[in-house]
């Protein structure tokens, strides 16, 4: 492989700089070259890896650049530094603090909003025990009965819809 340029023009998008290509075979041993976008620059003989990156590592066998039947060819490729503080940054962790605080936000307000609607809940449920108490108190059963029974019919005959004739 040498100084062969196998990798140029591989990568068409600027910004992805800083990919370590590593070709190597029990041949001729390993080439290394450093993509950058389009470009690439041929690092030199062996694996010329930071030795960090070795986690990161994707090797597949590129059966197309065989160079001898017993020399299968192996394309490793590794981040750089450099890639590494390109795509290594806090954003996930900025992201998920923020949702989590949409979250918090969310609930709060529901809880306030849950409690306000029951302390209303309870303030027309004492009125309507008052209001009965005073109906019950001012108007014998029978009476009583009428006019709850005129106030349904009124409302069937409505719809359901006051102020309406």
């Amino acid at each position: 492989f040498g100084q062969v340029r196998v990798f140029d023009d591989i990568l068409s998008e600027q910004g992805l700089d800083g990919i370590i290509a590593v070709a190597s075979n029990p041949c001729t041993g390993a080439f290394t070259w450093q993509v950058d976008g389009p470009n690439t620059q041929y690092l030199g003989p062996g694996a010329v890896v930071e030795p960090e990156m070795e986690e990161y590592v994707v090797s597949k066998a590129a059966t197309a650049l065989r160079t001898a039947p017993d020399c299968p060819v192996t394309i490793s490729v590794y981040p750089s530094e450099q890639f590494k503080r390109e795509f290594h940054t806090a954003d996930p962790a900025i992201f998920t603090a923020a949702t989590v605080l949409i979250f918090v936000i969310t609930t709060l307000f529901f809880v306030v909003y849950d409690f306000l609607v029951e302390k209303r809940q309870g303030k027309v449920l004492n009125t309507a025990k008052q209001s009965g108490a005073i109906v019950d108190n001012l108007f014998p059963a029978g009476i009583r009965e009428r006019m709850m029974e005129n106030e349904k019919n009124k409302a069937e005959i409505t719809g359901g819809r006051s102020g309406q004739k």
